[in-house]
């Protein structure tokens, strides 16, 4: 009886592994063939024509809609309900937001009423402010001088000028009032204390009112009034200097003319006026 000897290593990979050996046979008998099988595409969604087409067309569909869309926005085709068009809408929603918190101060009240006066919204205005002067606390010159303003819109150029004058004493008070506050305060009697701006808002109503009632005269005085407090209005003083004018006041005229020039150089308004009355720049 033969004895087995011990196994090499090669022989236990021979059995260990009998598919390598099928695969080798296999290899060589394809070898011998030619040429392996190829295999068969795959073909995904992405790839199928009718998928692609259909994926364009729903593409497309999109960018016309948005596009539809756009368009509709920029010729105002379309505008949610009740929602503001214009830039005076705008405003007029804001301050209209602001007032009807009941928090809002006497100043921006008086902006809402004044953005309605601009849009011609005189009745709405009346109420709002007719509303305000029964709860106003403070600074009521402001919604005095909006009450000129709308006098004025409705063409009552007496009561503006009535109106006027109130608005402008009730400016003058309330800068007594602050200025007498700072030395009750141990403060210097104009530290922070101003004349309210509703002084020259009422002001140029009052002038603007009786420009057109042709009281020239009265109307630079008026004008003059605006004038302490913004100097530097080159249009105020072209409007003072065709009130000037109208009195035989040339020489007055010429000078306010100049001073608009002295702030806006080439001022178009101020160089005509100074070539009607054939005076030099």
């Amino acid at each position: 009886m033969q004895e087995s000897g011990p196994t090499s290593p090669g022989d236990e990979g021979l059995k260990k592994d009998p598919a390598a050996s099928e695969g080798r046979e296999t290899g060589s008998s394809s070898a011998e063939s030619g040429s392996a099988a190829a295999p068969a595409p795959v073909r995904t969604r992405t790839s199928d024509p009718v998928i692609r087409w259909l994926m364009l067309a729903i593409f497309a569909v999109v960018i016309l809609w948005l596009a539809g869309m756009l368009g509709a926005v920029m010729f105002g085709l379309f505008n949610p309900s009740g929602a503001p068009r214009t830039s005076a809408e705008r405003n007029i929603s804001y301050y209209e937001s602001l007032v009807q918190t009941g928090k809002a101060s006497t100043q921006t009240v008086s902006l809402y009423i004044d953005t309605l006066i601009q849009a011609g919204q005189l009745s709405k205005a009346q109420s709002a402010l007719d509303q305000a002067l029964k709860t106003v606390k403070k600074d009521k010159s402001y919604l005095l001088a909006e009450q000129a303003q709308l006098l004025f819109a409705k063409k009552d150029y007496q009561g503006t000028v009535t109106a006027g004058d109130k608005a402008m004493a009730e400016a003058q008070n309330e800068l007594k009032a602050a200025m007498a506050a700072n030395v009750a305060n141990n403060r210097a009697p104009n530290a922070g204390a101003t004349l309210a701006d509703s002084y020259s808002t009422a002001a140029l109503a009052k002038a603007n009112a009786l420009v057109a009632s042709n009281d020239y005269g009265a109307a630079i005085k008026a004008y003059d009034a605006y004038l302490i407090a913004r100097p530097l209005d080159s249009d105020i003083l072209v409007a003072r200097a065709t009130a000037k004018v109208q009195v035989g006041d040339k020489v007055g005229a010429a000078a306010d003319y100049r001073a608009a020039l002295k702030y806006i150089p080439d001022y178009q308004p101020a160089l005509d006026g100074l070539k009607k009355i054939g005076a030099a720049k």
